[in-house]
């Protein structure tokens, strides 16, 4: 059994709603991607999917790789006004070495097997997300959505959708 914690809510009728937020309590705060939840993706070691995200917005890879360490609010305020006027004006974001447009279907990819990546790697985070089958995963921060998000909250749910569905079957 897997504790979700109070931001799990159950109204009658109709499956249970599960907020996915890194003020989450209990289990639900690993599926946030500010947890720390240190992994491997295409052999760049990174301790959360927000760094790894954050990190994609900065072209000089020693400061990426800065940015790839953090976890918490501290990946969230890595990005900068200046960082993300950069990605704006270039199209862009950088992934090993190599330019890849933003937004396109590839950057989105990217960013969900980034995400299939942490939770193959991190057993206790994909545990909390299979406790949640059968309930509605939603994204509220309580924060008006950013209209140039590098991972809009419907996409980030949609994605944890996916992961959940393939390792419950």
């Amino acid at each position: 059994m897997v504790y979700l914690g109070h931001n799990v809510s159950v109204s009658e009728p109709g499956p249970a709603v599960v907020n996915v937020t890194f003020q989450a309590e209990g289990a639900v705060r690993l599926l946030s991607n500010l947890a720390h939840t240190p992994f491997v993706f295409r052999g760049v070691q990174v301790a959360s999917a927000e760094g790894l995200i954050q990190g994609m917005k900065e072209e000089n890879p020693v400061r990426q790789g800065r940015i790839f360490q953090l976890s918490g609010y501290e990946s969230q305020r890595a990005s900068s006004k200046r960082r993300n006027a950069r990605v704006r004006e270039a199209g862009c974001v950088w992934f090993a070495g190599a330019a890849i447009r933003f937004p396109s279907d590839e950057y989105f990819a990217l960013v969900e097997d980034a995400i299939g990546e942490k939770f193959r790697q991190n057993p206790q985070a994909l545990a909390a997300l299979v406790a949640t089958r059968g309930a509605q995963l939603i994204h509220d921060t309580g924060a008006k959505p950013h209209p140039g998000s590098a991972l809009p909250g419907e996409r980030f749910i949609a994605i944890l959708g996916r992961i959940r569905d393939r390792a419950s079957h």
